[in-house]
């Protein structure tokens, strides 16, 4: 039978029934639309953690820390998770922390915007956070690069080089 690409979204009970794969269906039936990372809203993942309190913790710490740099006028809008936080929903294990690619713009460039950043990467490990950034508003191949980069990384086990998991781009906009 011949297969027929369907480019819809993903029924996020799906994606998590399956434990969060790269892809839902074969490759060749896939697309960014319908295979990861997996668009989620915050209402999405309070929804699908309603009974994991670490993991909503953790998504709080996250929250915490990208609202605060939003005060020093750094916009985050999507932060890409992966890592054994998502990886670790299979076997059903506690994760060590989040991983995570923030995707930011600033409102207005300027050396302190390198100092908040590097600061909230500090603050970030205090609440089990391993947090990079990738700036939206700069060279649209750094973006890229950094994206393909995080993806695979936060994709596979550390050592092994076997993609294991799909990612989920928490999407705060």
């Amino acid at each position: 039978m011949i297969g027929i690409r369907q480019d819809a979204a993903p029924d996020l009970r799906d994606v998590f029934a399956k434990g969060v794969p790269a892809y839902l269906q074969a490759v060749d039936l896939s697309s960014p639309t319908n295979s990861s990372p997996y668009r989620m809203t915050a209402a999405d993942l309070r929804s699908v953690f309603k009974d994991d309190p670490w993991r909503l913790q953790l998504l709080a710490n996250v929250d915490l820390l990208l609202d605060r740099l939003s005060s020093k006028g750094i916009s985050v809008s999507a932060f890409l998770i992966g890592g054994g936080f998502v990886r670790r929903l299979r076997d059903g294990s506690k994760p060590n922390d989040i991983d995570g690619l923030a995707l930011y713009t600033v409102a207005h460039p300027s050396s302190d915007v390198a100092i908040a950043l590097a600061a909230a990467v500090r603050d970030a490990k205090k609440l089990h956070i391993d947090m990079r950034f990738c700036p939206m508003d700069a060279n649209p191949l750094i973006m890229a690069k950094s994206l393909v980069f995080y993806s695979v990384l936060f994709s596979k086990s550390e050592g092994n080089m076997e993609i294991e998991n799909g990612l989920i781009l928490y999407e705060r906009e």
